[in-house]
């Protein structure tokens, strides 16, 4: 590696752990301009030619075969006046290297006293920019400032290949779907003409391959060892082995989402936003004025003829003991013209087909009247709706797809997305679950609307609470309950009697309470 370059002043360096530590390396000559150019052996790390673009003669190109202990200056009278634009070293040509200098091209290999001219068919100016290796047609391709870009065989012919694997990402952190696959390349330096590859995939599908950049998916989480061999037409081979992490996450086994943290939640929620709007967490509004966040698509802005955008979530649904999803939402129509359209669906196949289970557009999913504002709802604007997934238990990777339709309407909203998986048992809060002194008590009660409410005998599990009024209507729900501790100031009950509905993990606690 190569610091300061195009300043007064170069260092260089060199690393033999992958870059966590550096090590000075001391330069055969001092640099009086700064830019080194740099060409290292493919097979061999402590070999490494410099070229100084703008060296004196005599000080021009030098070579290391000891990591930068010694160098061997390889530069000749024959270089006299060049300026280096660029090196090239060909693979297993004894050392044959290009340099490039701003009117021809010179060649020379470790068996060579001089330098020769490698300039056929080139003009007879030719100021090079930069070069480059062409192994699959076995040529050098060199770019120049003017001129364009030539090419020309290998001044010398590499005696066998160098294999070199390549993955798109060492590390795949995959979806719950199979069709997740990372995507091999050959980057051998090879001639193409004559050759063969084969690949081995320990834990992979396929397991072996002989295509130059096969796709592999792998079913389990774990480091797999890819090993590719690769056979020029002599039939000389070469092998690489590379290394790939997979982490495949587990399913969870229930929903329950209620965007107050990182959006989306992934990997277990995913965006699919083909057309430039998308859902996004809305940081001001939750269901019911229970919160102040939900994920919102915003048709208010986003001009959309039927555009389809989606909110995926992932369960493991092969052994629910529930099976009714629950979502609140909250829309308002822009008119009767301008609509929009919430699509539940779901897929039991990894997305290969889908099956519609709910949808509500215009009136029907409205829950306020048509506002030519931007839509924020109230706390009242709000609605639970539940579809039962019963004809999908049994999937043990099921995709449950909210899909906003936009055609230029209003803002939906959705928050609390529910599917429970354990069994709710509603106990009367009179009931003893194990013993009689594990009755649920809360106080005080009567409360004050702006204080708290204190329970007594909770089981240790999570509860939320939910707030009925004398009716039966709701009034705020998924109201957290911290250390046994309901707070009330943010519920702006009226005086009045009211139910609170305590859900556990596993229970349910019905209470009522009056509030002064």
């Amino acid at each position: 590696a190569q610091t300061n370059p195009g300043q007064s002043t170069s260092n260089l360096w060199k690393t033999t752990n992958g870059g966590s530590t550096w090590n000075s390396v001391t330069q055969p000559i001092a640099n009086n301009n700064g830019n080194v150019l740099l060409q290292l052996d493919y097979n061999n790390a402590n070999n490494l030619w410099i070229a100084y673009p703008y060296g004196a003669n005599g000080t021009k190109v030098y070579k290391t075969t000891t990591g930068g202990s010694t160098w061997q200056n390889l530069t000749t009278s024959t270089l006299n006046n060049q300026e280096a634009h660029s090196i090239l070293l060909v693979n297993k040509t004894n050392g044959g290297l290009y340099f490039c200098s701003n009117n021809t091209v010179f060649y020379r290999n470790n068996s060579m006293a001089d330098w020769d001219l490698a300039n056929d068919s080139l003009p007879t100016y030719f100021n090079s920019n930069i070069a480059k290796p062409f192994y699959r047609d076995g040529k050098i391709r060199i770019a120049s400032y003017g001129k364009g870009i030539w090419e020309n065989k290998f001044y010398d012919t590499p005696t066998g290949p160098s294999a070199k694997a390549m993955v798109d990402k060492e590390i795949l952190l995959k979806s719950f779907c199979a069709s997740d696959s990372l995507y091999f390349d050959d980057y051998s330096a090879l001639n193409h003409n004559g050759a063969s590859w084969s690949w081995i995939f320990q834990g992979g599908s396929p397991s072996i391959s002989n295509s130059r950049n096969p796709a592999v998916s792998y079913t389990a989480s774990g480091t797999y060892k890819a090993k590719l061999t690769v056979t020029d037409a002599a039939l000389n081979t070469s092998s690489d082995s590379i290394y790939v992490t997979i982490s495949i996450p587990t399913l969870p086994t229930q929903i329950s989402e209620n965007f107050q943290t990182v959006f989306p939640n992934a990997p277990y929620f995913k965006i699919v936003n083909p057309n430039g709007c998308q859902w996004v967490q809305n940081d001001s509004v939750g269901g019911y004025g229970a919160s102040t966040k939900s994920t919102m698509f915003d048709n208010f802005y986003c001009y959309g003829t039927g555009d389809k955008d989606d909110l995926i979530a992932y369960v493991n649904f092969s052994n629910p003991s529930q099976t009714k999803l629950t979502f609140d939402v909250a829309y308002a129509m822009y008119s009767n013209v301008n609509s929009d359209t919430l699509q539940v669906l779901v897929s039991n196949n990894c997305g290969t087909t889908y099956t519609a289970v709910y949808t509500k557009g215009g009136s029907v999913l409205s829950t306020s009247s048509p506002q030519t504002s931007f839509f924020e709802p109230t706390s009242s604007q709000w609605r639970t709706d539940t579809v039962d997934l019963l004809p999908y238990s049994g999937s043990q990777n099921l995709m449950i797809v909210f899909r906003n339709i936009g055609r230029y309407g209003n803002v939906l909203y959705l928050d609390n997305i529910n599917l429970p998986s354990t069994p709710i048992i509603v106990t009367d809060v009179n009931t003893a679950i194990n013993a009689a002194n594990n009755k649920i008590e809360l106080y005080p009660n009567p409360a004050e609307k702006s204080g708290s409410i204190m329970f007594k005998n909770l089981p240790n599990q999570k509860f939320k609470a939910t707030i009925y009024d004398a009716k039966g209507s709701l009034i705020v729900k998924n109201l957290a309950v911290e250390n046994n501790l309901l707070q009330l100031s943010n519920t702006a009950l009226n005086p009045g009697v009211y139910l609170i509905c305590l859900e556990g993990e596993t229970v349910m606690y019905n209470k009522k309470i009056i509030i002064k």
